[in-house]
């Protein structure tokens, strides 16, 4: 099946992690997404979609996908425990203002 023809079922899924993301952060004092987690996430947004769109045919892989693909967008490598091995740097309005192209 194409992707674009999963693209409602996966619609679905993003919204429903984006909000279980924001209960599960709102009620843990140290959030950390473990399989478990994941599993029981899966198999209930495995049944939802396939119930709301039973001709897609959706696999549970492409349910995980897209939850832990949320995450990772969302919130980070840090929600699964990974610290990241890059850090963001932040630029400052003194290098703007130096490297900014004169006119």
């Amino acid at each position: 099946m194409s992707r674009e023809s999963l693209q409602p079922a996966v619609n679905v899924i993003r919204g429903e992690t984006s909000e279980w993301m924001e209960n599960f952060c709102a009620t843990q004092t140290a959030p950390l997404i473990t399989p478990a987690h994941l599993d029981v996430l899966e198999g209930r947004l495995h049944k939802k979609v396939t119930e709301r769109y039973p001709a897609l045919r959706v696999r549970k892989e492409l349910v995980r996908e897209e939850v832990v693909s949320t995450i990772l967008s969302e919130y980070g490598t840090e929600m699964f425990g990974v610290a990241p091995t890059v850090k963001k740097h932040v630029i400052s309005d003194k290098a703007i203002k130096k490297y900014a192209r004169k006119k």
